[in-house]
């Protein structure tokens, strides 16, 4: 039987560590080298990359990373600074892979926020294995005694650290109320909404209710709502069953429903479709969409690692958008929902999309 390791006594907490290595170790044992970024210690969590060219800052402080080590493919980060734009007010990725940076004020965040990151590792090399192999569980190990040997064991051993419900984590954990004079209500569930697409709902003038990720039927229906939004966030979203129970009985009482990312991804369980995990799923602020109502193209944000099975489809959902990258579903409407997979602020991106979620506030449903 494997013995667990107990890490704290693994870990100089205080001395400065002998030298700037640091690894990123995959659970299949292969092991990439390169030089302490941020805080030290042990970061683990699922490894995909984004090939968005900006808007790092965002991709850093949303939420929807939480859990997540994240390879950045552009060659440097962190020319700009990481509080511009930023998307909330902590650090949410489990870990930073770049290839270059010698920005003192990032390392200084991701060490406030106790973020692991390491840099000047070959990103080209490490996304190449990505594709071929699809993402991996990963860790970022540095100031560390534990042999390399043993950073794969501890993979292993603490694999399934975010194979639960994880929004608990980031969702907020109390009821806010905005624009309460307003004549309408609309409820945000918060799965870990990012501050821009807030920002766009509190524009409109009505009373804006952000509920708890895991609220109940009737905390909802108690504020009367005209429309809902269910929030982007992190995670497998079949984790949250009892969100999806809810959301199956909001849907039949026709009150206009608006999913984003992970919200769009609860509609289609809540509808009893299935998903798929994408090999390695969209993650970029430049994804082209293809609008088929509009018929036109659009140039979007993502962060998300599941699709619509198209073997579940039936006459009784809408399609609207496709990846033009790989055709998978995008965006569908059924009766009173519609559900988009990637944020139609921008974030960091084009804000071609903005009109979606600007037409549902605005109540152009």
């Amino acid at each position: 039987m494997i013995k667990e390791i107990d890490i704290d006594k693994n870990i100089s907490k205080t001395a400065i560590a002998e030298s700037n290595i640091a690894r990123l170790v995959f659970i299949d044992g292969s092991i990439y080298y390169g030089e302490i970024l941020g805080a030290t210690g042990i970061a683990i969590g699922e490894a995909l990359f984004t090939t968005a060219m900006t808007g790092y800052q965002e991709v850093i402080s949303d939420p929807s990373y939480y859990g997540q080590i994240v390879i950045f493919t552009f060659p440097e980060i962190g020319v700009t600074s990481p509080y511009l734009n930023s998307q909330s007010d902590s650090i949410y990725l489990a870990g930073m892979v770049v290839a270059k940076n010698d920005s003192i004020e990032l390392n200084d965040i991701l060490i406030k926020h106790n973020v692991v990151g390491i840099k000047n590792i070959d990103t080209r090399a490490v996304s190449n294995k990505l594709r071929q192999k699809g993402n991996l569980l990963a860790g970022i190990f540095s100031n560390t005694t534990l042999t390399e040997e043993e950073m794969v064991l501890y993979l292993i051993l603490n694999q399934d650290k975010y194979n639960r419900d994880i929004c608990k984590d980031i969702s907020k954990d109390r009821v806010e109320v905005y624009n309460i004079d307003g004549v309408d209500t609309i409820i945000v569930i918060d799965y870990g909404i990012k501050r821009e697409i807030l920002d766009i709902i509190l524009s409109g003038n009505m009373r804006v209710v952000i509920l708890p990720y895991d609220c109940s039927l009737y905390d909802i229906l108690l504020y009367n709502p005209t429309k809902i939004i269910l929030s982007n966030g992190p995670g497998n979203p079949e984790y949250l069953t009892e969100s999806i129970n809810t959301i199956r009985e909001l849907i039949k009482r026709e009150i206009p429903i608006l999913g984003i990312c992970l919200g769009a991804e609860l509609i289609l369980l809540s509808l009893n479709y299935k998903l798929k995990k994408l090999k390695y799923g969209h993650h970029s602020n430049s994804h082209p969409v293809f609008d088929l109502i509009n018929n036109k193209v659009l140039i979007t944000t993502h962060n998300h690692g599941f699709a619509l099975d198209e073997e579940s489809l039936d006459n009784e959902i809408k399609i609207l958008f496709k990846s033009l990258n790989d055709n998978t579903i995008e965006g569908f409407s059924y009766k009173n929902c519609i559900g988009i997979q990637f944020h139609p602020e921008g974030g960091g991106g084009c804000n071609d999309a903005l009109y979606i979620l600007k037409r549902f506030v605005n109540n152009n449903f």
